[in-house]
């Protein structure tokens, strides 16, 4: 899954050396992946799980913001890990660790006292 965590150029997915075969490929595999998680069977009870549904839900996404930016927009390549929200994940984890359980209150000013720092 390098495709949707390409941080650099060489393993976004795009048209970096004009080569419209790898690009291809690369959609290719994603597709393949969302027929993997389609039709898989998780649990003793073999029923469809959400973590399916996202995983084919997202790669869907990427699959059509990327070809919307470089057919469309004239990208040259996407790099999907920016997409990510690590930063605001950071930040609540920041939050968190002053006041593992908190109130609305504690949090703002913990988010308050963060922004300042």
């Amino acid at each position: 899954m390098a495709l949707l965590t390409s941080r650099t150029a060489k393993v976004a997915l795009g048209k970096t050396t004009n080569n419209q075969n790898v690009f291809n490929e690369n959609i290719q595999f994603l597709k393949s992946v969302i027929d993997l998680f389609r039709n898989i069977q998780v649990g003793k009870d073999k029923q469809f799980k959400s973590i399916q549904t996202d995983i084919m839900l997202t790669t869907q996404v990427f699959i059509e913001l990327t070809k919307y930016l470089i057919n469309d927009r004239r990208y040259v390549f996407v790099l999907e890990a920016r997409f990510t929200q690590d930063c605001v994940e950071n930040l609540f984890s920041n939050i968190r660790k002053k006041f593992p359980i908190s109130n609305t209150l504690r949090c703002e000013n913990s988010l308050k006292i963060l922004c300042v720092s």
